[in-house]
């Protein structure tokens, strides 16, 4: 949030899953990839209408999207997924369990939102949201 508030124009519109955070460190008007404070995004999760879902989040043209992106911009998310791997090239069944955990979801916000630069890459170890290697590294995209 304080990255966006120093870097991104007031009038930025930021997407994101962590909306509380980021609304009040940034105070730029923030969209909740959660669904939390939007009843038809929330109605559409409910419903399971990834169709509708895509429709809706695309036409919300965001500035920037803050997630992690081994969650929510997987075609991105090379260079975690790599540094993974080495860490943890001698646990073969970590990396099974990781990417079956990775493959349940196809989120891809950085792309559907057209958000595939990098504008600041934050790394927190260990994972002070979700103890868990996936959550440790949170990226802001913006347009390239």
């Amino acid at each position: 949030g304080r990255w966006i508030d120093s870097h991104l124009p007031a009038d930025a519109v930021v997407a994101t899953h962590d909306a509380g955070a980021v609304t009040y460190f940034s105070r730029r008007r923030v969209l909740d990839i959660w669904g939390n404070n939007n009843v038809e995004l929330a109605t559409l999760f409910w419903r399971r209408d990834q169709r509708g879902l895509e429709q809706l989040v695309r036409s919300w043209r965001p500035d920037a999207l803050v997630v992690f992106p081994l969650e929510y911009a997987r075609s991105q998310a090379g260079p975690e997924w790599e540094a993974l791997q080495r860490t943890w090239a001698d646990r073969p069944a970590l990396q099974e369990e990781l990417r079956r955990y990775l493959d349940q979801g196809a989120d891809d916000y950085a792309l559907g939102f057209g958000l595939t630069r990098r504008g600041a890459h934050f790394q927190v170890r260990p994972s002070v949201t979700v103890d868990s290697p996936v959550h440790e590294d949170l990226v802001v995209f913006v347009r390239p």
